[in-house]
């Protein structure tokens, strides 16, 4: 487990739902940012957990998962304190901790822990138009460092993933306050 003693905190690369600073601080107060970072060796994908049918996405998760080592995955590192470890993994339920070398935005390698969702899914694949949506307009507001800056490819690949129609979003949202 990555951490400093001195400090009592540790980096978590966040990839997902928690590059918003209003979404980490719900459940993890003492979350600072470090910096952006760049995961080589992983593909950024998205699925839906078993048991996580009905969410308050209404459509598939981000997760990663291994791949070429020329594949990559851009995201936030945080410096978190030890003591919201627990909130953090009781967040990503579905997820199980991984530990991984990130590129920071200084050209360093940073330890983090990150998390990659369970294999157990649904293959429901299609991120709900919200989501992609926040998670897109957040990859571009990222500052152009030169070094993990999210290049042009990255937000042309993101722009073409296929999302929910808002026909299927709407029922989803239906299905889901209606208890079914």
């Amino acid at each position: 487990m990555n951490g400093d003693p001195k400090t009592n905190t540790f980096k978590y690369f966040s990839y997902g739902s928690n590059l918003l600073r209003e979404r980490i601080l719900i459940n993890n107060p003492t979350a600072e940012v470090y910096g952006i970072g760049k995961l080589s060796g992983y593909k950024l994908m998205f699925d839906t957990p078993i048991g996580c049918e009905h969410n308050r996405w209404y459509g598939a998760h981000a997760t990663i998962r291994s791949a070429d080592p020329d594949n990559y995955v851009c995201g936030v590192i945080w410096n978190v304190h030890m003591e919201d470890m627990e909130n953090l993994d009781s967040q990503e339920a579905y997820y199980y901790p991984i530990e991984v070398q990130v590129i920071g935005d200084r050209g360093e390698l940073v330890a983090c822990r990150t998390y990659e969702m369970i294999e157990e899914t649904t293959g429901d694949c299609l991120p709900s138009p919200f989501y992609k949506k926040e998670y897109i307009e957040y990859l571009e507001s990222f500052p152009d460092n030169g070094v993990t800056a999210t290049p042009p490819n990255y937000r042309k690949v993101l722009n073409m993933v296929e999302i929910l129609n808002d026909e299927d979003s709407f029922e989803k949202i239906q299905r889901h306050e209606n208890g079914i």
